[in-house]
């Protein structure tokens, strides 16, 4: 995913998109802003419509499986500032953000928020109706966030957001490419791991059909929640504390299942890039 600044409509995309990927793109028709989705030609996707009343949005969505689970990708860009106008994107970014979420997918929103004095874990920003608009719908839907180091100067204005919790490892940053002035955030989808030392075709999953429900029942009744919440000192802690136990749960009372796809495509690398 990059913001496309210096792209114009007209411009072809054999003009910056590689061999071997498609590109979805939304261009500004002035200097600045504009997103695009760069996605290996391998991997099937659908580009998802976005309702008429958000068209003056920078954004861009595609639905995907990689690895047998099913994302929906969100390309974001947002100017900046805090006047009326930018008040107005927010709040039409937000609208726009909620109906995408309306899916079973895990939704991923990728881009440049500018958002300079919201901490990176969302527990503090400044009481002002962008943030508090903005901060609002990540916790109402769950949204994890994991760019951890400075994207621009000292801020971290570029974000990687997930409704998963656990769909997102290995986060880093390099310095920016040619003229950009944001660093280049990479990222890996944890879905990788399942194949790890397995045939490359293959990947494992939770058999419910086969679930021991009774048994994960009386698990997690026999849990003294408030014993394991009475250690924990903020929403992030009481969330891990919550995930870790269910996981055990799914882990002693659910079966786990290695699958072979043969029609899976080889050699797909499930990396992201976020170039601000």
């Amino acid at each position: 995913m990059t913001e496309t600044s210096w792209l114009q409509p007209e411009s072809p995309d054999s003009l910056f998109c590689p061999n071997g990927y498609d590109v979805v793109r939304f261009d500004r028709p002035t200097v600045g802003g504009g997103v695009a989705l760069f996605i290996n030609n391998t991997v099937k996707y659908n580009v998802v419509s976005v309702n008429k009343d958000f068209h003056h949005l920078e954004l861009v969505c595609v639905d995907l499986d990689l690895c047998g689970i099913s994302y929906r990708i969100i390309g974001y860009y947002r100017n900046g500032g805090f006047t009326t106008s930018a008040i107005e994107y927010m709040d039409a970014g937000v609208c726009c953000f909620q109906k995408l979420c309306s899916t079973a997918k895990i939704v991923m929103i990728l881009g440049d928020f500018n958002l300079p004095d919201c901490d990176r874990n969302f527990y503090h920003a400044p009481d002002n109706v962008v943030y508090n608009g903005f901060l609002k719908f990540i916790n109402s839907y769950g949204f994890s966030q994991y760019v951890t180091e400075p994207t621009h100067d000292d801020h971290i204005l570029d974000l990687i957001l997930s409704t998963d919790s656990s769909s997102v490892c290995d986060t880093s940053t390099i310095p920016p490419i040619s003229t950009s002035d944001h660093n280049v955030t990479i990222f890996r989808l944890s879905n990788n791991n399942a194949s790890e030392g397995t045939d490359p075709d293959s990947h494992f999953y939770y058999n419910w059909s086969k679930a021991n429900f009774t048994g994960l029942t009386k698990h997690l009744l026999a849990i003294d929640w408030n014993n394991i919440f009475q250690y924990c000192f903020s929403v992030d802690q009481c969330w891990d504390a919550f995930i870790d136990i269910i996981h055990k749960g799914i882990v002693m009372y659910v079966p786990i299942v290695l699958y072979k796809n043969k029609a899976t495509p080889k050699n797909i690398i499930i990396h992201g890039l976020l170039i601000g």
